[in-house]
């Protein structure tokens, strides 16, 4: 199976950038709208965390075609495993984080925990970019 491309470009990490960005802002944006002056923000935060949950699943399901293609299982494979843990762990907390909404402090908890997740799966998709080569042009046939 061969990895999925537009214009030569692999998709997922084309596609992961606007979920991680959106997400990555919910907690921020909650505690402005939140818990600070700006009530108006949280209204941005919820509609915020609804776009990263729906953007979050076109990168989800290229991720794990991606992941499909990874051949052998050794450190590379250890790693793409984490970082689909990580990043579903994450997106399960965000979304915990949109059902306990009407519980702000509760809310804000999971959205940053999700937040750091987030963040731990960032760093691992980007080890297997920048250290294993996976989805580059100098990754081995």
């Amino acid at each position: 199976m061969k990895r999925i491309r537009i214009a030569g470009h692999p998709l997922h990490p084309a596609l992961a950038h606007l979920p991680f960005g959106l997400l990555l802002a919910v907690p921020i944006l909650m505690l402005v709208g939140r818990f600070g002056p700006a009530p108006a923000w949280a209204t941005g935060a919820r509609v915020t965390l609804e776009l990263g949950l729906i953007a979050a699943a076109p990168a989800a399901i290229a991720g794990l075609l991606d992941l499909l293609t990874l051949r052998g299982d050794g450190r590379p494979m250890t790693v793409a495993i984490l970082h689909l843990s990580a990043m579903v762990t994450a997106v399960g907390t965000y979304a915990l984080s949109w059902s306990a909404w009407e519980r702000p402090h509760a809310a804000f908890g999971l959205a940053a925990l999700g937040a750091a997740l987030l963040v731990a799966g960032g760093y691992t998709g980007g080890q297997l970019v920048y250290v294993h080569n996976v989805a580059t042009r100098a990754e081995p046939p």
